[in-house]
């Protein structure tokens, strides 16, 4: 009597068991938004935990080829949104990068909610690293996944221009929308 491997039983339940909750998921949103109950909050509160990619400051003679070597800090940050209308928001957020970046950021975007998950911002502010400053521009683009009780999860990506360089920042917002 030769046994057969049930290998395949188990990822076959878990994918059914996956598009049913997907399935279910998407049938009571689609309700939702059909009644016309309005599908976003007012305001919107995030911690961010990522990277920026970008030149430290004490580095920035000693690169080679005219270029200056440019190295990745972890970075955290928090921001805050008010949606003014379906399509639009303006916020407040801080960020600091480092240990090797040292540098802080504050910046007021300007929020457009193309769909109701892809968001794109535009952020004038101003960075800071060892007492100066110097004024910033950040654009950003994220993701935003609905986890069910007003709650989010945000891949983000964003580019920081900043006296003629610019900074990448990647990464991973969690928020909570009220």
């Amino acid at each position: 009597m030769a046994l057969q491997p049930r290998t395949l039983a188990v990822p076959r339940a878990f994918v059914a068991a996956i598009l049913i909750f997907v399935g279910g998921r998407n049938a009571a949103m689609a309700e939702e938004q059909h009644a016309g109950e309005e599908a976003h909050h007012r305001h919107h509160m995030a911690l961010f935990l990522g990277g920026v990619h970008a030149v430290p400051e004490t580095e920035e003679e000693e690169g080679h080829e005219g270029e200056a070597a440019k190295t990745t800090a972890f970075a955290i940050g928090l921001d805050y949104e008010y949606r003014i209308s379906r399509l639009l928001g303006v916020g407040f957020l801080g960020e600091y990068a480092g240990p090797r970046l040292e540098t802080t950021v504050l910046a007021v975007p300007l929020s457009v909610h193309a769909t109701r998950a892809l968001v794109f911002a535009a952020a004038p502010g101003a960075e800071f690293h060892k007492g100066d400053s110097r004024f910033l521009v950040r654009l950003e683009a994220l993701y935003e996944i609905e986890l069910g009780g007003g709650f989010t999860l945000a891949p983000t990506v964003a580019v920081d221009f900043v006296g003629g360089e610019e900074a990448f920042i990647f990464g991973l917002k969690t928020g909570r929308g009220f």
